[in-house]
């Protein structure tokens, strides 16, 4: 049975970029209309990895928090939305959220804080996808950077969450080494995917599939699975 991945990583050029306040709208009509045509589904990915938009990989390639959070309220919005659309369709859709999994490691003591920042930030996405209170923290730099009160509670109490399975990617790149004025490099594999993945169930409590793992290219190519 096909796990169904409606939005892989960016959208037409006709919506721009997932700054637009349109495309929860128009995503989740089109998840609905998706799901009236292909009524065998039952097994969806709405979007995938959303929390990686964080980096300005897609479209409009724009990275700043403030941009990070107007795409994650469009983009977890549009996931909400989706999911609630295709239940009324298919009641008994499961949702596998496919989400990266990272960690930020201090490489001293003065990167203690800005890594426990980021390590606050990586969970946003599904906090908000599943309901999640997030800690003050993070509650006032969504409301700083684009969030409004009411859209937080809609995050809040409008998620389908029963319905979910905590998909989780691990690749050697989700780990990062954290400096002291907050910037990140790469720092290969320390914790590992089980310890990771252990901090995602313990805040959630969902049943966990490891959903993507592995790279192809350069130096672990001996080491992908194919």
């Amino acid at each position: 049975m096909p796990i169904v991945n409606l939005c892989h990583f960016g959208v037409p050029d006709w919506i721009g970029n997932f700054q637009n306040p349109n495309f929860p709208a128009l995503f989740a009509q089109y998840a609905k209309v998706f799901a009236r045509r292909f009524p065998w589904v039952q097994l969806y990915t709405p979007i995938n990895e959303m929390y990686v938009v964080l980096y300005g990989w897609w479209n409009g390639q724009l990275s700043s928090d403030q941009v990070f959070v107007m795409a994650l309220k469009h983009l977890m919005k549009a996931n909400v939305l989706a999911m609630q659309g295709i239940l009324e369709v298919r009641p008994d859709a499961i949702f596998i959220q496919s989400e990266s999994s990272e960690y930020y490691h201090a490489e001293n003591p003065a990167a203690i804080k800005p890594a426990e920042q980021m390590n606050a930030k990586r969970f946003l996405s599904l906090d908000l996808n599943y309901g999640q209170r997030v800690n003050s923290e993070m509650h006032d730099y969504l409301l700083d950077n684009g969030i409004t009160r009411d859209e937080y509670h809609f995050f809040r109490h409008g998620n389908p969450k029963h319905h979910c399975i905590m998909g989780n990617d691990y690749y050697k790149t989700n780990e990062h080494r954290v400096a002291a004025d907050g910037s990140t490099r790469a720092s290969g594999e320390i914790f590992g995917y089980h310890a990771i993945t252990m901090q995602y169930y313990d805040r959630y409590h969902l049943p966990v599939m490891h959903t993507e793992t592995n790279l192809w290219e350069g130096l672990w190519r001996d080491e992908a699975v194919n």
